[in-house]
């Protein structure tokens, strides 16, 4: 391997300059303007909230804002303090703009130590051990369980939450990892011959329907649906060795094998950390060593922050914790932040840690549309079971997502969906490993996206792209100087779906998947790669799929593919360090270390 395969490496010189644009980008924070504190457990609304004296309990813009601070109108250079350690249980409806020079920041830094807290979830109201197998429920090995009332969200998906994070819900077979409920490789096949019963309503399967019998909770079970989802639906009987549930609108597959699994059965509930929804404000739960009542917390389906359309915000050093959002609330895109309203500019997130959160809905725990001027900057986006990290689009433009880490996520850690300029740059990507476990994703009608300098490990699908199918408009997507390393179970490290994406360059990167290093798509035009090194790549639909190195290789018209080596195995790489601080690995006979944006 020659010079020309190896990525870009940032000498010192370089690191200084990134950091000196981190540092541009993050601007000096606002000139001037008024300090307001938040202090939720013991401010008062009536008061001036001038001082932390002073404090009020609500921020402004907060709908159940009271008094001075339900009144209050934040000007441009304008700051809120949140104090540290408090957690805010509040919807902050951002009525505000700020200017280029004078943003209006929220902050968790500056009073107290540590963040202040954004919390989506309430306290349960009571957590007593059961004394016996009928005081909770009929439950066997009663004497670990717990049962707890709450008031809790009016959708069905109940999420519970404790000082460690997330509790895991009851579910059979046992997911290898509780983290992702929805990886079917656990699932219990349904062969394509019983279609016809499923249709119908009816699963003969003797395992399941033990387990149903048994007893439990709100017993449903979980399918996987045609295009590549997670329903659920509830048990409605259990005869002998099958269970009958309610098959409506389940979009069933009729030819190809399924799967499925059962949710809030008594046998799932085998270790400390699970929990099932016995019925409405009722839960049972093995609780982990030092949770009680008055740790335990319910998701409540709320959003943090909506920046309604507003300009000049930053939001700096805030920590964003126990955030649901099910499908039931999907259409209201609850979640931690958001934006759906044209038109928001300048929009900044720095120094701030999202999570944990359980979205069902998919969605992101950033999520913005008709955006402009986003930058997400030196922050942790973790633990975001089923959902997303950042999704801008439609309609977004201007983004920047540098030097952030994104681990545990159950969906797409990056996703642009018809963005008009974006740069993903610096950023540690691991163990993002659901059903839709895409690192990063660059979808429909993006334009002049740059993803360089990233790290991704251990994610089902480190990288995928696709166009809208206007093959006449160029995307001009640069993916450059990356590490891609899928998941052991992955499909390959960079994938194209196709829909003739126009205009992708492919430089310089490690790409190494469990199948393929590259899966391109020979209905995509004008794509370049080059100096890459990986396992195989592969062109499907093309005229001719191989040999597995670039000599001979038969191309779409339009297409440059020179010094690659795909020969790469797993057991190739040498000297591999992957953390968020240092991510390095040697190659046959290089080293590979992208930029890492300092925090």
């Amino acid at each position: 391997m020659n010079a020309a395969h190896r990525p870009l490496l940032l000498n010192g010189s370089a690191r200084a300059a990134t950091l000196a644009l981190a540092l541009l980008l993050a601007g000096c924070g606002p000139a001037g303007g008024a300090t307001y504190y938040v202090d939720f457990d013991q401010g008062d609304d009536s008061r001036a909230g001038t001082s932390p004296e002073t404090a009020w309990q609500r921020a402004p813009g907060d709908p159940e804002a009271k008094g001075r601070a339900g009144t209050a109108g934040l000007t441009a250079g304008d700051t809120v303090i949140f104090r540290a350690g408090v957690h805010y249980r509040g919807t902050i409806e951002n009525r505000f703009s700020g200017s280029a020079a004078k943003p209006i920041t929220f902050t968790g830094l500056g009073w107290g130590n540590g963040m202040g807290i954004i919390d989506g979830s309430d306290a349960v109201v009571s957590a007593s051990r059961c004394t016996s197998a009928a005081d909770c429920g009929g439950a066997p090995g009663w004497e670990h369980l717990t049962r707890i009332t709450h008031r809790g969200p009016p959708s069905g998906s109940i999420f519970l939450f404790g000082a460690r994070g997330l509790y895991w819900r009851s579910q059979l077979p046992i997911p290898e990892d509780r983290f992702y409920p929805d990886n079917t490789k656990g699932f219990i096949a349904t062969p394509v011959a019983t279609a016809s019963e499923l249709a119908g309503g009816r699963l003969n399967n003797a395992e399941l329907a033990t387990a149903a019998a048994a007893g439990g909770g709100d017993m449903q079970l979980v399918f996987w649906v045609t295009g590549n989802e997670i329903l659920s639906t509830p048990v409605k009987a259990v005869l002998s060795q099958r269970l009958e549930f309610a098959a409506d609108g389940l979009r069933l597959p009729e030819r190809r094998d399924g799967k499925v699994a059962l949710i809030n059965s008594f046998a799932g509930l085998t270790e400390p950390g699970t929990y099932l929804v016995m019925g409405k404000g009722v839960l049972l739960a093995w609780l982990r060593e030092g949770d009680d009542a008055a740790t335990l917390r319910v998701g409540m389906d709320r959003s943090g922050f909506d920046l309604s359309g507003q300009s000049h915000v930053r939001i700096d050093g805030l920590a964003f914790q126990n955030f649901t959002g099910t499908k039931e609330a999907s259409r209201l895109g609850n979640t931690a932040i958001r934006n759906r309203r044209p038109t928001g500019t300048d929009f900044q997130i720095r120094g701030s840690r999202l999570g944990p959160a359980a979205l069902e809905h998919g969605g992101g725990i950033i999520s913005l549309s008709y955006t402009s001027g986003f930058k997400l900057l030196s922050s942790r986006i973790e633990n975001i079971q089923f959902g997303s990290g950042v999704r801008t689009g439609p309609a977004n433009a201007d983004v920047t997502i540098m030097g952030n880490v994104f681990q545990r996520l159950g969906r797409t850690a990056v996703g642009f969906l018809s963005v008009d300029g974006a740069t993903v740059s610096g950023n540690f990507l691991a163990d993002i490993r659901g059903i839709h476990g895409n690192a990063l994703t660059t979808y429909l009608r993006n334009r002049n996206v740059v993803i360089s300098g990233n790290c991704v490990v251990n994610a089902s699908r480190p990288l995928t792209f696709h166009g809208d199918n206007t093959p006449d408009v160029a995307n001009g997507i640069t993916i450059k100087d990356n590490i891609f390393i899928s998941s052991p179970t992955g499909q390959g490290a960079i994938i194209s779906w196709g829909r003739q994406t126009n205009g992708v360059k492919i430089i310089g990167n490690l790409a190494l998947g469990n199948k393929v290093g590259m899966l391109l798509h020979a209905n995509d035009r004008n794509i370049e790669v080059r100096n890459n090194i990986g396992n195989r790549i592969s062109v499907r639909n093309s005229a001719k799929d191989g040999p597995d190195n670039d000599a001979g290789r038969q191309l779409p018209e339009g297409w440059v593919m020179a010094n690659n080596i795909d020969t790469l195995a797993r057991t190739g790489l040498k000297n591999a360090s992957f953390t968020e601080d240092s991510c390095a690995v040697t190659a046959d006979g290089q080293s590979f270390s992208p930029a890492r944006t300092p925090r």
